[in-house]
């Protein structure tokens, strides 16, 4: 996935308007709007074919090869699956459609070096995000949520801002080792950390050990030895442990899950693993079609129609099995094939970084999280540039 564009100088009001659009979107969400997120999606979407086109190089008929592929593909999947409510039908494919456009467009921006010299910039909004974090801190903008206070972000819950510290901390972690300013990405990661303590989402604590592990593992597999696979469990475990005796939210939500137990046997949920387990069980045993799915936003109808006769119905929690409910087997092996294909053109530490998101997926709702997903994608680019740069040393 190397670029092919040089790097070059881009105009600083482009710049500008491309990040601050990245840093709006960022935090409109706990906006709780949706046509505010549309403006902000169509304009940032606008910003980016603008830098394209303003771009030095030219578009060749080669790099639309994979994104008709990618725009066909999703189009024909979700004529397969069009849902029987209308309404979140075409809600979710303009959204996913949008997603499709904006990351068409971000890696056509990737080939022209856009985020070659842009890197300050990007991580000077995620610092941002991280400082919008302390203040709320100060403020004591905290919410109940799954029996702890824990801290409201830019976000309208919680766990979508908690993996978006903990992305930013791996993006950094990676960056680090990479040979960038080691005070910067030291001191990026420990502050996304001391937020990330004040939220304590299990799934992207998770992902950032497996993204570690992943890292370790690719970099080393012909060097280590049965010791090192067996020691970075236990310290992984160490660690978790230290941070369940300093961090109060971290032992709320341990202590409640040692209180209740992780399986229900009352028939009502009363922890946050116990309702997703029960959660996983009714939205398996309620696929329509096994092969297809039920439709594009049959899962939300689901949700809506169950909701307030089941205390246990809640939306998935699960993207994995939302994709099996919606799209079917066809989905899933759909969506495993574009990410196979992915993981053959980028290095070490783009595919340790989209298997541990793609794994924290397995337990909350962040494909949803329009933001993430954008987040995502960039980090992604701006790993391959990386990459690049150090191939061409």
């Amino acid at each position: 996935m190397i670029s092919n564009g040089s790097s070059q100088q881009y105009s600083p009001v482009l710049v500008v308007a491309f990040y601050g659009l990245l840093l709006l979107r960022f935090v409109s969400d706990s906006l709780h709007s949706s046509s505010i997120n549309i403006v902000i999606n169509l304009a940032l979407l606008s910003v980016a074919i603008l830098t394209v086109f303003a771009s030095k190089v030219p578009l060749l008929k080669t790099e639309f090869r994979y994104q008709w592929m990618g725009v066909v593909s999703f189009v024909v999947l979700f004529l397969l699956n069009i849902g029987f409510d209308l309404n979140f039908t075409l809600s979710e494919f303009f959204r996913v459609f949008f997603l499709v456009m904006l990351v068409n467009v971000f890696y056509l921006m990737f080939r022209r070096g856009f985020f070659s010299n842009t890197l300050s910039a990007f991580l000077l909004i995620n610092i941002a995000l991280i400082l919008i974090g302390f203040l709320k801190i100060a403020l004591g903008d905290y919410r109940v949520v799954e029996g702890a206070m824990r801290l409201n972000g830019t976000y309208s819950h919680p766990n979508p801002y908690g993996m978006h510290l903990m992305l930013i901390f791996m993006f950094c972690l990676g960056l680090y080792v990479s040979g960038y300013s080691k005070k910067i990405m030291s001191l990026t990661c420990v502050s996304a950390f001391i937020v990330f303590t004040q939220i304590f989402n299990f799934s992207s604590l998770l992902a950032v050990v497996l993204f570690a592990g992943l890292y370790l593992f690719f970099e080393n597999r012909h060097k280590w030895s049965l010791v090192h696979y067996v020691l970075y469990p236990v310290v992984a475990f160490a660690s978790f442990y230290l941070l369940y005796l300093i961090s109060p939210v971290l032992g709320e939500r341990v202590d409640l899950l040692i209180d209740t137990g992780l399986v229900s046997d009352l028939g009502y949920a009363v922890n946050s693993v116990q309702w997703r387990v029960m959660n996983w069980s009714y939205y398996l045993s309620n696929i329509d079609n096994l092969f297809l799915g039920g439709g594009v936003g049959s899962s939300d109808s689901f949700y809506k129609m169950r909701h307030y006769t089941l205390f246990t119905v809640l939306a998935p929690h699960n993207e994995w099995l939302k994709i099996l409910f919606e799209y079917g087997v066809l989905g899933v092996l759909t969506l495993v094939g574009v990410f196979v294909h992915i993981f053959s053109k980028v290095g070490v530490l783009s595919r340790s970084l989209i298997i541990a998101f793609l794994f924290a997926c397995f337990f909350d709702n962040f494909f949803k999280a329009t933001s993430l997903i954008i987040l995502v994608v960039l980090l992604v680019l701006f790993f391959e540039e990386s990459r690049r740069r150090s191939e061409y040393l």
